[in-house]
């Protein structure tokens, strides 16, 4: 969970972000004796919308939206 209250961008104070909660959630599966694991991860489940930042009041920089990852690794 990340959270974020509401906050001015480092390069402009006249304009107020808005605060947000984002919840994010990962699996992992690594098989017993194996050195291969696979990870499914989430970002932002509830897609939430909110700002990561701003250049002015024109230039907002959205957050992004939900999303999936899944990914494989192996230690040698």
């Amino acid at each position: 969970v990340q959270y974020r209250g509401d906050s001015f961008p480092w390069f402009v104070d006249r304009v107020l972000l808005p605060a947000y909660t984002r919840f994010d959630a990962a699996v992992y599966y690594r098989p017993v004796g194996s050195s291969f694991q696979i990870t499914l991860k989430a970002n932002n489940l509830f897609n939430e919308r909110y700002f990561d930042g701003a250049l002015s009041a024109g230039r907002l920089f959205p957050g992004a939206p939900r999303n999936v990852l899944v990914s494989t690794s192996y230690n040698f």
